[in-house]
């Protein structure tokens, strides 16, 4: 083990320094809250990939739906319509989804 304070060589798990009397536990307590902190840090950032992901396959297939309707005659149309509001009607429950999943690992931590 090395002194977060002096850096020179010490015994495993000391609670002081031997050289310079730094006490160890404390910087110990901080890295494993560092830790924790980066694991919140990649949930939080797969959570967000992921429903980016979704997020942005649906508004594009409801912007192609929306755009193909226009080219088509009217039963097609319709379909292609209801299958543009279905996709955007997706769009914003993966972003309320996003949010809450997010709001979840930030105070609920697990």
């Amino acid at each position: 083990m090395i002194c977060f304070n002096c850096g020179k060589k010490i015994a495993q798990n000391s609670t002081l320094c031997e050289y310079c009397g730094a006490n160890q536990t404390t910087h110990i307590a901080t890295l494993k809250e560092i830790e924790k902190t980066k694991m919140l840090a990649n949930k939080r950032n797969n959570v967000r990939s992921m429903f980016n992901f979704l997020m942005g396959f649906f508004l594009t297939l409801g912007i192609l739906f929306t755009i193909i309707s226009f080219a088509t005659v009217n039963g097609v149309k319709i379909t292609l319509l209801i299958f543009a509001l279905v996709c955007l009607l997706l769009f914003f429950v993966s972003l309320t989804i996003k949010h809450i999943m997010l709001r979840k690992i930030e105070h609920k931590k697990f």
